[in-house]
């Protein structure tokens, strides 16, 4: 009987080959979130960080996930803002899309992509420094 009913789990996921990936690499995500980061304090370096010296759209990216999980938005805002301005961007272009205005997605996307360089730009600058990654005390 175990047999059979991994036999249709294994069906199941070879049909939504996208869910068993996207889920994997959640685990994957969470695991390394959790345990790797906690124990070893080892993070992710930023290549664009390491050689220039500014910081990339995405630095404290990584951090700002680890405050996610511990429900600590602010902190976790202050590592990055920039998923404040994805995730319903991001969210509009998926509806768009699929809704058939592949125009208006392709404008949202367009708007996203200007939002993030501005975003990468900004937080270099001395008037944007509070957008720069820090640990709030």
């Amino acid at each position: 009987m175990m047999l059979t009913n991994w036999h249709r789990v294994v069906a199941w996921a070879r049909s939504k080959p996208a869910v068993l990936w996207i889920t994997v690499l959640g685990l994957l995500a969470l695991l390394y979130l959790l345990v790797w980061l906690p124990l070893t304090h080892i993070g992710i370096p930023c290549p664009i960080l390491a050689v220039t010296g500014l910081y990339c759209p995405g630095c404290g990216m990584t951090r700002a996930a680890a405050s996610l999980l511990q429900f600590d938005f602010y902190q976790s805002f202050r590592y990055n803002a920039m998923p404040v301005a994805l995730v319903p961007g991001y969210s509009l272009y998926y509806f768009f899309n699929k809704s058939g205005a592949q125009k208006l997605g392709q404008a949202v996307l367009t708007v996203l992509v200007v939002v993030v360089i501005l975003y990468g730009l900004l937080r270099n600058l001395p008037f944007g420094a509070w957008l720069a990654p820090v640990t709030l005390n």
